[in-house]
């Protein structure tokens, strides 16, 4: 919300729950890429992957992905695009429903 973030793995719940949308949350075997998207300085990157390492797996930063094949239609994509436009306007509103697990992300 604003200039706010949710974790990845609660926008990937939203999509699923609210819309049957499933997506795949984490890094995507990205982890440099997500660095540099996230601004995230070297230090900071040892410190959060100590802290994974330490079993607060829900510390890692990531993002979702969700595709879009080469048969969908046009209102199945409508659907899709609406669906992650709302999550992101409204998906921090429904935070009190959710619970992260630390150890799990």
């Amino acid at each position: 919300h604003g200039n706010k973030l949710v974790h990845h793995n609660f926008v990937a719940s939203l999509l699923n729950d609210l819309f049957g949308v499933q997506g795949r949350a984490g890094c995507s075997c990205a982890g440099p890429y997500g660095q540099k998207l996230f601004n995230i300085s070297p230090a900071s990157a040892l410190c959060l992957e100590q802290t994974a390492l330490q079993g607060e797996e829900g510390i890692k930063p990531g993002f979702i992905r969700i595709n879009f094949n080469f048969f969908i239609s046009p209102h199945m994509a409508r659907f899709l695009i609406d669906a992650v436009l709302f999550v992101a306007e409204h998906g921090w509103k429904l935070l009190p429903f959710y619970r992260l697990d630390v150890n799990t992300g």
